[in-house]
């Protein structure tokens, strides 16, 4: 009786080949039939959570890069942030700020509902 490992899908079924794929073409895209190497590179696609000092340095490059657009488009920029995630909204929110010298505040480009109005 052998004692080796059978590399195995997340469902379980075994995978009898981990290196090679099927291509369309001999130099082209790999077939979504082959959900192993997906499924493979799908545990490699994980977001990192930076510490502070890279979280700071990127929101400081962000607001670098953000330097001279108009008014309008850092808004609307600022609230695909606040999307992604508040505290990057924050973040480069306090960027800009600190860059410019000038309070930024939160803002939301989502229109009022006629009742919201009303109110």
């Amino acid at each position: 009786m052998t004692d080796t490992k059978t590399l195995t899908t997340t469902t379980g079924a075994p995978v009898p080949d981990n290196r090679n794929s099927w291509t369309a073409g001999e130099r082209g895209p790999i077939l979504l039939s082959e959900y192993q190497f997906i499924e493979k590179l799908a545990h490699q696609n994980r977001e990192r959570i930076p510490d502070d000092g890279k979280r700071q340095r990127l929101f400081s490059n962000i607001a670098a890069a953000m330097g001279g657009i108009p008014k309008e488009i850092e808004d609307r920029q600022l609230v695909h942030f606040d999307h992604v995630r508040p505290i990057y909204g924050n973040g480069v929110r306090r960027a800009l700020a600190a860059a410019s010298g000038a309070e930024r505040p939160a803002i939301s480009l989502m229109q009022e509902t006629p009742q919201q109005a009303a109110e």
